[in-house]
């Protein structure tokens, strides 16, 4: 089987037995310590790839982008008035070479998850659920200006400007579509028989963010570009950057100069995930590692959702892959 494939069957894991189709619920039970050990077994089952370690983070409160700063508009040229959130999650790949038993972090590169839970049953094409012609401030039409074209706009760590202001970011045009953000899209409520369609080929299918483009990639297709640095039909999947700060910092020094508002944004995201409880699966690391026991796995699974709340809307969960190989 393909990486991409052993991906897929993790996610599938972890909705069995699962009949809810809430887009919230999905994403939490996707992004749980029992994905981490299973995403983890399967980046590590190629020995060619190093040692692998996955790290699951939360941040506290969604971060918002305030578009407002750069006068951004929707599809249908009304301005928008109001943040929308950054993204649902992010995963970030890490290349790690250990010398002369030292790491040292050299590239990375991440990715902005929207997910929106499907209108019914056949595949949906982005942004997923319906535009308004008369409502800029919608979410979905907010969501699309941001993640399609990546204005100026201003970051926050609450809705409505009332966190503080994290910095203000213009992200390079670096393809068309931006490679910074996909859109995912899970069943929702009303996607009854979705899955006797024999289209959804995994529980989260996705697309880069181009109105009108299916949802026709799955989720584990994604990770795996991602992973390997590689496009899907001629699409950047991410984008590379260099974490300046923190405990996920490249271990070469940079000129400060040099350093793009991804790269800062990139920054933020991961020194907010640092400083909160995080899990891990692998060889052990900066973090708690645990092996994969399906039954402890579940019980650890749980746990972790009830002493980190989990269940709290607002948390923004990161994915951390460090594939670590020696020099």
């Amino acid at each position: 089987m393909s990486l991409s494939t052993d991906i897929d069957k993790a996610i599938s894991l972890q909705y069995r037995g699962f009949g809810g189709y809430g887009e919230l619920e999905q994403l939490r039970r996707l992004f749980a310590p029992a994905f981490v050990s299973d995403l983890q077994q399967a980046l590590a089952a190629d020995p060619t790839n190093g040692a692998i370690t996955v790290t699951l983070g939360w941040i506290d409160k969604r971060p918002y982008a305030d578009m407002t700063v750069s006068g951004t508009e929707d599809f249908y040229q009304q301005k928008i008035t109001r943040p929308v959130e950054l993204g649902d999650a992010a995963i970030f790949v890490m290349d790690v070479f250990t010398r002369d038993h030292q790491s040292f972090r050299m590239r990375t590169r991440g990715l902005i998850i929207q997910a929106k839970a499907a209108p019914k049953a056949s595949l949906p094409s982005v942004p997923v659920t319906a535009l308004s012609p008369s409502r800029p401030n919608l979410s979905t039409n907010k969501e699309l200006a941001l993640l399609s074209n990546w204005p100026e706009f201003n970051l926050h760590l609450a809705n409505g400007c009332r966190g503080p202001l994290l910095g203000t970011f213009t992200l390079k045009h670096l393809s068309s579509p931006p490679p910074y953000g996909w859109y995912a899209a899970a069943p929702g409520s009303k996607s009854a028989g979705w899955n006797t369609s024999g289209n959804w080929r995994s529980r989260w299918m996705c697309a880069p963010a181009v109105h009108g483009k299916l949802c026709n990639t799955t989720l584990g297709e994604v990770i795996e570009a991602l992973f390997n640095r590689t496009k899907i039909d001629n699409t950047l999947v991410g984008a590379d950057c260099i974490p300046r700060r923190g405990v996920y910092s490249v271990g070469a020094p940079t000129n400060p100069s040099n350093a793009t508002d991804w790269d800062e944004l990139c920054t933020i995201l991961l020194q907010l995930t640092a400083s909160n409880r995080q899990v891990s699966a692998g060889p052990p690391g900066v973090f708690v590692s645990f092996p994969y026991i399906p039954q402890i796995a579940a019980m650890v699974g749980a746990a972790w959702r009830k002493l980190l709340g989990l269940f709290k809307e607002k948390r923004f969960p990161v994915i951390i892959i460090e594939r670590n190989r020696m020099d």
